[in-house]
């Protein structure tokens, strides 16, 4: 595809999990022109369990404590580099809050469903969790 490399997400669970697997793709296609998050590219529900394609993995995930690559490495972030990050989370989680007419909670916020690309800009990803609430629900 173009050279390019792109990051595949595949949903090998249950039937009850199919409708995660619909719901990260609807609410990752609205949300694909923001700036914060993994772009959507495509998806194929041909295959026995839902794909998802996004954008070239130059991206790296963050692993459990929040710093890169697996958790052996010692490689930890600066508190600059955590703090831009974490703005830039609120930033992502701000727009699922107030972009659409039914507000959008994400509901599984981690440090692995946050992606930094080759600029170590922070890209929320993983919205089959996320539940959207009813048309004039304000949040407290």
């Amino acid at each position: 595809m173009d050279g390019r490399s792109y990051a595949i997400k595949r949903f090998p669970f249950a039937m009850c999990e199919e409708e995660h697997a619909y719901n990260d793709i609807v609410l990752s296609a609205r949300v694909r022109s923001h700036g914060g998050f993994l772009k959507l590219i495509g998806c194929c529900l041909e295959f026995r369990y839902p794909v998802l394609v996004f954008e070239d993995l130059e991206y790296r995930a963050l692993n459990i404590r929040g710093s890169l690559g697996s958790l052996d490495a010692q490689v930890v972030l600066p508190w600059n580099v955590r703090l831009k990050i974490a703005k830039e989370v609120a930033i992502a989680i701000t727009y699922l809050h107030t972009a659409f007419p039914r507000i959008i909670i994400h509901r599984d916020i981690k440090p692995m469903n946050v992606f930094l690309d080759k600029n170590g800009t922070a890209k929320l990803t993983d919205l089959s969790l996320a539940v959207t609430l009813p048309e004039g629900t304000e949040i407290p």
